[in-house]
């Protein structure tokens, strides 16, 4: 039997990430639950490799301030919590 070292960084990269996704959602792009997780794609990429502890604690709090951040800058979502209430008229 051949033995393969160091194939952890090849499975585990961004790219394969990316491309499962690509594919699970092959002919499944009209359907809701597959439209609200592309709307935040980044973010939940980013929370799919915390849960499957790629990031570290650091590491996965910096990836959600940056896409948070280009988030705002390109005015695609808000940060639900930055939000403050109205206050009533009257």
């Amino acid at each position: 039997m051949k033995t393969y070292k160091n194939l952890y960084p090849q499975v585990w990269a961004w790219d394969n990430l990316y491309r499962a996704y690509r594919k699970a959602r092959k002919g499944k792009r009209a359907r809701a639950p597959v439209a609200a997780f592309e709307w935040d794609l980044e973010g939940n990429l980013v929370r799919l490799a915390h849960e499957l502890e790629w990031l570290r604690p650091g590491q996965y709090a910096h990836a959600c301030r940056m896409v948070t951040e280009i988030g705002k800058l390109v005015g695609g979502w808000r940060n639900p919590k930055t939000k403050k209430p109205a206050k009533a008229a009257g």
